[in-house]
């Protein structure tokens, strides 16, 4: 596994400080703000345990930002490719703009090209959305193989995934921000798809249930994620591969409301069909 950098200051940190002058000024509005950070991703992310062997071939990353009517937000993923040396761009970036005024967008930074994997990586939604709903994610998809009779522990570190969720009175909907590894390759259903992930740890807000909502003032949830580790194991005589994707998501529904409960049926229609697609891999055996 390549050796990955440490992390910087993210362009995201400079656009809000330059931003904070301006926020005394501006008139209320009826605004959410959901998102996912990880700031040291190529740092957070890795191999924790493991006996035998085990390769790791990075494939492509890609950010999608969407906002669709009720609670339909369509997955438009944009992707650049890992050449074997290096990406296309160090900070890849996608942002849409909502009509009501707010945006949601996703980004992957690093120090430089070369770096598998990212330094920092943030999708958020922020803004006034009116009667849309918007979601802004991140993936991050690599090739993991497993040497005969061989065992590894995939693990991203606790509390080390910022999220943050919040509402301005009168803002009606629920919003979901988390982190989740799955095979992108597998049926959405089958057992590592996206709706069966690996692992999937992310937090809620239901403005309609939350006891702390009044008319005139707004609610938040900010708080790290834990519990992010899955080990793959290989008992046969020949390597195993497994085509996976780190997803990062920052999602907020607006009316009606979805069922916080029931985080798998929401997230299954959202379009990862229209992404998901099988391909053949370039693997390098263990």
């Amino acid at each position: 596994m390549s050796a990955f950098r440490m992390p910087f200051v993210p362009r995201r940190a400079l656009a809000l400080a330059a931003a904070l002058s301006s926020l005394a000024a501006a008139p209320p509005v009826l605004a959410w703000d959901a998102s996912i950070t990880l700031p040291s991703l190529g740092v957070d992310f890795g191999v924790s345990d493991w006996s035998g062997h085990w390769t790791w071939d990075a494939d492509r990353e890609g950010v999608s930002t969407t906002y669709g009517e009720g609670n339909g937000i369509p997955v438009d993923f944009q992707f650049q490719a890992w050449d074997g040396t290096a990406w296309n761009q160090a900070y890849f970036y996608n942002e849409t703009l909502v009509p009501a005024g707010g945006s949601a967008v996703a980004y992957l930074d690093r120090g430089d090209t070369s770096s598998v994997i990212a330094d920092y990586a943030d999708a958020f939604v922020t803004g006034a959305l009116g009667n849309v709903s918007a979601g802004g994610m991140f993936a991050y998809d690599f090739v993991f193989t497993l040497a005969p009779f061989s065992e590894a522990t995939l693990t991203y570190a606790d509390d080390a995934a910022l999220v943050s969720l919040a509402a301005a009175p009168g803002d009606d909907g629920v919003a979901f921000a988390g982190l989740k590894l799955y095979a992108w390759d597998l049926d959405l259903d089958a057992p590592g798809g996206a709706n069966q992930a690996y692992f999937n740890e992310f937090i809620s807000l239901d403005t309609q249930a939350n006891a702390a909502r009044s008319a005139s003032v707004d609610v938040q949830i900010g708080q790290t994620l834990a519990g992010m580790s899955y080990t793959f194991s290989n008992l046969t005589g020949a390597p195993v591969s497994h085509a996976l994707r780190l997803e990062g998501y920052a999602l907020v529904f607006t009316t009606p409301v979805p069922e916080p409960a029931a985080p798998t049926l929401l997230l299954a229609g959202l379009g990862f069909m229209g992404w998901i697609a099988r391909r053949r891999l370039a693997i390098r055996q263990a």
